[in-house]
């Protein structure tokens, strides 16, 4: 899959995947870190601080690697629909991230691209270690 890039501005991108202008919408840009059954949806998220208008959220502490989750969703409140969410969600693995852009790599879902971020391919072309698993 071919890798999108954001555009940064003091810190924050002028653009994201998924995004619900709604006054009833939900929007969101969140680390996820592991897997986690007590969490919801099974991910320990490390959520990114919401900028103001124009900008999305302040990308601070993001790094090369992290796996992000863009995600939007907006309650209906439409007879036939009564208080459905309709989400979209946008996964990816952070692979260039400083001033002026976070390029990232698109993924299926959240387990796919923590899979992938954890891939010997993956650490080889970021120039770092492989983390080993170690059973205690």
């Amino acid at each position: 899959m071919d890798d999108l890039t954001l555009k940064i501005d003091t810190g924050a991108p002028v653009e994201v995947p998924a995004f619900e202008p709604d006054e009833c919408g939900h929007n969101w840009l969140a680390v996820n870190e592991d897997r986690d059954p007590r969490a919801p949806g099974g991910l320990r998220r490390r959520f990114q601080p919401r900028a103001g208008v124009p900008f999305y959220y302040l990308v601070e502490g993001l790094k090369v690697g992290d796996v992000i989750e863009f995600g939007a969703d907006r309650v209906s409140l439409k007879p036939s629909r009564q208080h459905r969410k309709q989400p979209k969600t946008v996964y990816g693995v952070i692979r260039e991230i400083n001033a002026e852009l976070l390029r990232y790599t698109p993924q299926p879902n959240a387990l796919t691209a923590l899979a992938f971020s954890l891939s010997p391919t993956f650490r080889k072309q970021r120039n770092r270690p492989e983390r080993k698993m170690v059973i205690r």
